[in-house]
């Protein structure tokens, strides 16, 4: 299946959360007065995924958490001790590429262990 991101209210999506394509719910938030009055909340919104039940926020048609990025999803053959860098490099991608380089490096690093190879860092030669 294609990946369907995220939009606003939209019935079905791949969730940020899970990475499952499920259905969603939609709220809009209220803001309730002690005197009983009831003001809708400007905009803002959840969708909660029906698959793992978790709640993604959105404020003027844009999805404020969690935040998504364009890098794929990890591979479904990826060890379960080199998935959680990949995520966390997926995930800082935007804020910081050179962070989510650094991780990626450390994955393959981990990667190369799991596959029987040394993983051990390059020597550099200096230039001098």
């Amino acid at each position: 299946m294609t990946y369907i991101p995220p939009e606003f209210q939209k019935n079905a999506f791949h969730c940020p959360r899970c990475g499952v394509f499920a259905h969603q719910n939609w709220y809009q938030l209220w803001f309730f007065y002690p005197n009983g009055q009831r003001e809708d909340v400007a905009g803002l919104n959840v969708s909660r995924c029906t698959h793992c039940t978790e709640f993604s926020i959105w404020l003027q048609h844009q999805m404020l958490s969690p935040e998504i990025s364009s890098a794929p999803l990890p591979h479904p053959d990826i060890p379960e001790k080199v998935k959680p860098d990949y995520d966390e490099a997926r995930n800082v991608f935007f804020a910081s590429p050179r962070s989510s380089a650094a991780l990626l490096r450390l994955a393959i690093q981990k990667l190369c262990m799991e596959l029987g190879q040394p993983g051990k860092k390059p020597r550099i030669e200096s230039q001098s």
